[in-house]
């Protein structure tokens, strides 16, 4: 597993950065938007610091601890983090 940093300075800007968060923001007992928040957000900004083409995967959807709406609200936390990096 890679550093993010280290990952966007290696690319170019041709190539996109395919980024796959840790699943534990969906399995884990309790969800945690502030840290689903602040993951996107500093990947973001190093995307767009070293201009790079983000591609966010979300693996593992398996383990979302019987409770289907963490979905909705990680889909919905990207969208507002997308909308303001882009502003």
């Amino acid at each position: 597993m890679g550093d993010k940093r280290i990952s966007a300075q290696e690319l170019s800007p041709d190539i996109i950065f395919s980024w796959k968060p840790k699943p534990a923001s969906l399995a884990a007992l309790q969800f945690d938007p502030e840290w689903v928040r602040k993951d996107l957000r500093e990947t973001l900004e190093i995307a767009r610091e070293h201009g790079c083409v983000l591609e966010i995967i979300i693996k593992d959807t398996h383990t979302f601890n019987f409770e289907p709406w963490r979905f909705d609200e990680r889909t919905q936390i990207a969208m507002e983090e997308a909308q303001r990096a882009a502003e």
